[in-house]
């Protein structure tokens, strides 16, 4: 967390700060245009959100991948999700947003207070043939303990 009266943050963050005043501590708007500029600038990426997953988050929340990403890589995704849930003994989740006719670099724009976010790469690689594979994973009984 970026202190308010840094002059750094006031640059990296311009539009967070009006008439040198930064928005509350713990405004939900501050974490998440961090978590944006880092992602833009390529320092977070979907494999190091899905790590964060395993040790203080509950999932992937409002991220846009690029609108050609295969049904299968989406599903790789999501079951990563499953796989650190039933490991960690957590409930996790993922919102996975196809962002159709966007590329990663572009940005899409939800309107509102839901803001904006950067189109995040997806592995290149295929995890069709796990996919394809087929079965469920039943639901834990721990999960529970939420």
């Amino acid at each position: 967390v970026l202190d308010y009266n840094d002059e750094l943050a006031k640059d990296v963050y311009p539009t967070l700060f009006t008439n040198n005043k930064a928005t509350e501590k713990g405004d939900v708007f501050f974490v998440d245009a961090g978590m944006i500029h880092a992602a833009r600038c390529g320092a977070l990426s979907l494999n190091k959100l899905e790590a964060m997953t395993a040790v203080c988050s509950v999932g992937l929340d409002m991220i846009a991948i690029p609108g050609d990403t295969s049904v299968e890589t989406i599903c790789g995704i999501i079951a990563d999700e499953i796989a650190i849930g039933v490991v960690n003994t957590k409930t996790t989740a993922a919102r996975l947003i196809p962002a159709y006719g966007k590329n990663v670099g572009d940005s899409v724009d939800f309107g509102g207070l839901l803001g904006t976010a950067p189109i995040m790469p997806v592995s290149p690689f295929s995890c069709a043939d796990f996919i394809h594979r087929g079965g469920h994973v039943p639901a834990p009984m721990h999960s529970l303990k939420n």
